[in-house]
């Protein structure tokens, strides 16, 4: 007897190359797997705080809602108030006529000095009052100054750990 196999028949497949594709679809996946694990693993290490939830004081909350940051003032009025990072417009111009360049001849006279830990910010000045923040140890702080005398008004430091972040 003469038996051909047509097209249409139902022969063996190879089945060596099915096991090496299953073979290859389990090692990317575990590759894949071993990877977003890895990558977890480096994220919380180097951000352990990222999704940890803040404490919000609502009555604080509440008392910032009623602060008013948009009181920008016109060229030509007098400087008052540095409410905000470079000024009240925000475009580092110091209103005014009577800005000294003679630091030379005429320098200036300290007022008062105070110490401050490390940091990159500047101050804002409100109603007599200077706030900035710093870093002490491994606390950072929110600092309230009499702006005549430089007496700490207030403080509020929390704990701010840099350790797991590498520059």
């Amino acid at each position: 007897m003469d038996s051909k196999v047509t097209s249409g028949s139902t022969s063996p497949r190879h089945p060596r190359g099915s096991r090496v594709r299953r073979y290859l679809l389990i090692c990317g996946l575990l590759a894949l797997a071993g990877l977003l694990l890895f990558s977890w693993y480096v994220f919380r290490t180097r951000f352990p705080n990222f999704f940890d939830r803040e404490q919000v004081d609502a009555a604080e909350l509440e008392k910032l809602k009623e602060v008013d940051l948009s009181r920008g003032q016109e060229r030509g009025d007098e400087l008052k108030d540095w409410p905000q990072f470079r000024g009240a417009n925000r475009d580092g111009w110091s209103p005014g006529t009577n800005f000294r360049t003679d630091w030379n001849a005429n320098p200036l006279k300290a007022l008062w000095s105070k110490p401050c830990g490390g940091g990159y910010s500047s101050f804002a000045v409100m109603d007599g009052k200077l706030y900035t923040m710093d870093r002490e140890g491994a606390n950072e702080r929110i600092r309230c100054l009499n702006s005549d005398k430089g007496d700490d008004l207030w403080t509020l430091e929390y704990a701010a750990d840099y350790g797991p972040l590498k520059m």
